[in-house]
């Protein structure tokens, strides 16, 4: 039926939110598709057009030399951009294979944004830490891999309250 599910993305991937007439989201397009035709950005990124005309980001797609090879999608009346509390575009997500939120980018991706995206991405777990107590450092990793990230770390967020 052509509607994106989280249940059915396999991770880690990155969730751009744009909107066609968001002049730093179209600038910001030039930036990704620079990663990703160098290969510096590995992770897969869904496009999700929101506070936004359909036909309108159809339009801007349809004019972008990579059209053919970036993956969208609609917010349909922007439920997804709103349940995440954004307010402004761009915003940028990195989900793990778990379909945890990893990382956000509030504003516009730079250079050392996407390669932290894309460092968290292929390594998950690494340079984790306890956001209940971010003065601790964590344990190195081992040779037997990455060390489990305490259940401090793996709570929730608050639910923000508006």
């Amino acid at each position: 039926d052509g509607t994106l599910r989280s249940t059915d993305m396999k991770g880690p991937y990155i969730l751009n939110f744009w909107s066609s007439w968001c002049s730093v989201c179209r600038a910001e397009f030039a930036l990704f598709d620079k990663k990703m035709q160098d290969q510096s950005l590995t992770i897969p990124v869904v496009f999700v057009d929101t506070l936004d005309f359909r036909v309108s980001g159809e339009r801007f797609i349809a004019d972008l030399n990579s059209a053919d090879t970036l993956t969208l999608a609609f917010d349909q009346d922007s439920q997804l951009f709103l349940s995440l509390w954004f307010t402004v575009n761009p915003d940028t997500v990195l989900v793990d294979a778990e379909g945890h939120i990893q990382a956000i980018q509030i504003g516009s991706m730079s250079d050392l944004s996407m390669e932290f995206f894309n460092e968290i991405g292929e390594h998950p777990g690494v340079g984790a830490f306890d956001r209940l107590n971010p003065d601790v450092q964590p344990p190195a990793p081992t040779s037997e891999g990455t060390p489990e990230v305490t259940a401090a770390a793996q709570e929730p967020l608050p639910t923000p309250t508006p």
